[in-house]
C-alpha cells in the first residue's frame, strides 16, 4: 500500500474547513442577533411606575440616573457614565501571503464596565442591575494619532436608555435600590440589553450585526465553493490526501 498525501492539499483542505467551521459559526450568530431584534420588537415598553405589576420579561426606556450619586469614570475621558465601552486600535505592519508589506488597524485594548443605575420617566423610577447585560452604546473617536484610535461609548447620568430584561425580587442580600424590585438577568431573557439608543433603534443595531455576519458567511462559503469548483474541475486535489493502493 503507497500513500501519497499531497502537503499543499492538506494545508488547503485544512484552511478550507477552517473557513466553513468559522462560516457556519457566523451564520448561527447572525441568525441569534436577528432571533435577540425580534424578540425586543414583538415586546412593547411599560411604564416605568408599573413594572412592579410585571412579571418576567420586561422592557423600560426612560432617563439613565446614577443611584446615590455613585458614578464610573469612562476609560480615556474620565468622564462620569454609568456604563462604557471602550477600544484602542493600533496599525500594524504585516506580510501578506505574497510577501508583500500591508498595514492593518488591530485591537489592542477593549473592554467594558457597567454599574447599577436608576431609569425614570413620569411615572417612576426603578433600578437595573447591569450584571450579565449586553451593553450597546454609540461608540466615537476620543484621541490617539497616525498609529494609534481610541474609540469609547459613554451611558451617561441623563441619558436617554432602553432595559430589556426580567423582573427580579431581591430575596437575599440588599437590591441595588430603594426598593426590592428592580430589574436585571434571569432565564427568562434571552437577550438582557441595556442600550443608549430608542427601542427602535436598538432593534435596527442587531439586526444589523445579524446581516452583515451572514453575509460575511455567505461570501466565504462563495469563495470556497467557487475555488473548490475550480480545483475540480482542473483535477486538483481538494480532500486531504490521496491513497493508491496497489
Amino acid at each position: 500500500m503507497v500513500a501519497v498525501v499531497e502537503a499543499d492539499g492538506l494545508v488547503a483542505t485544512l484552511i478550507g474547513v477552517g473557513v466553513v467551521l468559522g462560516s457556519i459559526y457566523l451564520l448561527y450568530w447572525g441568525a441569534k442577533q436577528f432571533s435577540n431584534g425580534w424578540t425586543i420588537w414583538r415586546n412593547d415598553p411599560v411604564d416605568v411606575g408599573e413594572v412592579h405589576l410585571e412579571e418576567g420579561i420586561v422592557e423600560v426606556q426612560g432617563v439613565a440616573e446614577p443611584i446615590d450619586g455613585e458614578v464610573l469614570s469612562a476609560q480615556y475621558t474620565d468622564r462620569k457614565s454609568l456604563a462604557y465601552e471602550y477600544e484602542r486600535k493600533e496599525k500594524r505592519r504585516r506580510r501578506d501571503a505574497d510577501g508583500e508589506t500591508e498595514w492593518e488597524w488591530e485591537t489592542v485594548e477593549s473592554g467594558e464596565r457597567a454599574r447599577s443605575f436608576h431609569v425614570s420617566d413620569d411615572t417612576g423610577t426603578v433600578a437595573v442591575d447591569p450584571e450579565g447585560a449586553t451593553v450597546s452604546l454609540d461608540e466615537e473617536r476620543v484621541g490617539g494619532g497616525a498609529r494609534t484610535r481610541k474609540y469609547e461609548g459613554r451611558l451617561e447620568p441623563g441619558d436617554h436608555v432602553h432595559v430589556f430584561g426580567q423582573k427580579r425580587t431581591a430575596t437575599d442580600g440588599d437590591p441595588p435600590g430603594d426598593r426590592q424590585e428592580f430589574i436585571g438577568d434571569g432565564p427568562e431573557t434571552d437577550e438582557f440589553t441595556v442600550s443608549d439608543a430608542t427601542e427602535f433603534r436598538t432593534v435596527l443595531r442587531y439586526l444589523g450585526k445579524g446581516t452583515a455576519a451572514m453575509l460575511a458567511a455567505a461570501v466565504a462559503l462563495a469563495i470556497v465553493g467557487w475555488i473548490g469548483l475550480e480545483q475540480l474541475q482542473n483535477g486538483g486535489i481538494v480532500t486531504l490526501g490521496l491513497v493508491a493502493f496497489p
